[in-house]
């Protein structure tokens, strides 16, 4: 009986052990801190329009609380970078910023900078944050096919190497050194204009008076056209639009000729 009673002492002692080191081993593994920068694709009709300007926006996924965060970003050196990091500023490009962040750049260096944020009381978001937007200037001699690269990195502003922080002060948890950070590099991608309507000046799918407007205050020099609504609007291909072609594209609207 005493030997039962034994074998069944040890054997719960093994379980509770067993239970034991399996939850210690659970509480040690460190929690993923993600950080993505966008994936960007921009037709030539796009990038003419936005004076070759593309926003890029930096993206936060965090399974655990941060005080405080810092790295690096550099894009192709041919680009240089403005950063916005008010959210007022970035609802005019349709999203909001979920933290407000601050860049450090360098006038000898237009495609890099360094990004700090911190705070007392840690932030956690259950959802992906924005935390930062820039304004990627491309060169204009950009063509179809180019990619211009968005890097995360951890040089500091000294082109000295400088680990990144991501740091939450309450568990004293550095997720470059105790965990694992994650990230996800950016690029713009320059696409061909898809075909559009001959003779629709507006870009908009179809052949209205609109379309005379516009072409009539090019020919008059009071607008301008981008090298694709040259192209769509140039009816008798002569390399450039006129009164002839404004003619043309009326003609269009009234119904006395078809365009292409």
């Amino acid at each position: 009986m005493l030997k039962k009673l034994f074998k069944l002492a040890l054997a719960t002692s093994m379980i509770f052990n067993s239970l034991s080191c399996a939850s210690l081993s659970v509480s040690a593994v460190k929690p993923d801190v993600a950080v993505s920068i966008d994936q960007v694709s921009v037709t030539m009709h796009q990038l003419e329009s936005s004076n070759y300007e593309v926003p890029v926006f930096i993206r936060l996924k965090q399974t655990e609380n941060l005080n405080s965060i810092e790295f690096g970003l550099e894009t192709d050196e041919n680009c240089c970078f403005e950063f916005i990091t008010e959210n007022t500023q970035a609802q005019a490009y349709g999203e909001m910023l979920n933290l407000e962040m601050s860049c450090v750049s360098s006038p000898d260096r237009m495609n890099y900078a360094w990004v700090t944020w911190a705070q007392n009381e840690p932030y956690f978001y259950d959802e992906t944050s924005n935390i930062l937007l820039a304004i990627v200037k491309i060169p204009e001699t950009a063509q179809p096919d180019d990619i211009y690269y968005i890097n995360y990195l951890t040089q500091s502003p000294l082109n000295q190497e400088k680990n990144h922080v991501w740091y939450n002060y309450g568990t004293k948890t550095h997720y470059t050194t105790d965990g694992t950070v994650n990230f996800t590099n950016g690029y713009i991608q320059v696409l061909e204009d898809e075909e559009a309507l001959q003779g629709d000046a507006t870009l908009d799918g179809k052949i209205d008076i609109a379309d005379v407007v516009y072409t009539t205050r090019v020919v008059l020099g009071k607008d301008s056209f981008t090298s694709l609504q040259i192209k769509t609007c140039d009816i008798n291909q002569n390399g450039i639009v006129d009164a002839m072609d404004s003619l043309s594209i009326m003609e269009c609207v009234v119904g006395l000729l078809e365009l292409n």
